[in-house]
């Protein structure tokens, strides 16, 4: 017997940490893998985190936090390369940047998030 779990987060401290994680985007799940097979693929996982780096360095952040993010980007930096990631977070914050030039009602945003699975084996 065993029990699946479901964690709907944008936390991504706990992803590492989970078996299963399945990315959806536009309300359909896009990847599935483990946290280390989704960061290898450089796909909307990847998107997904290189969005949350751009946002919250932007952001006055406490010690730990500050910390958690440079690990995260340093652990992207060793899968993807250091350019790549240099590049996507140049891009998430031009666009974010021409997005705010817009009312929420003028853009017609993609929603990309994650939910991850646990098993327990029995």
């Amino acid at each position: 017997m065993f029990f699946f779990r479901v964690l709907v987060t944008n936390a991504i401290s706990y992803l590492p940490e989970t078996d299963r994680i399945f990315v959806m985007k536009d309300g359909r799940i896009s990847e599935q893998g483990t946290y280390h097979q989704l960061l290898a693929e450089g796909g909307e996982f990847a998107d997904f985190l290189v969005q949350y780096i751009s946002e919250k360095s932007e952001k006055d952040l406490d010690p730990q936090t500050e910390s958690e993010l440079e690990e995260l980007k340093q652990e992207l930096e060793n899968v993807l390369g250091k350019e790549t990631v240099q590049r996507r977070i140049s891009s998430t914050r031009s666009i974010r940047s021409t997005l705010s030039d817009f009312s929420a009602s003028e853009v017609d945003s993609q929603h990309t998030g994650c939910f991850s699975a646990t098993f327990n084996y029995l």
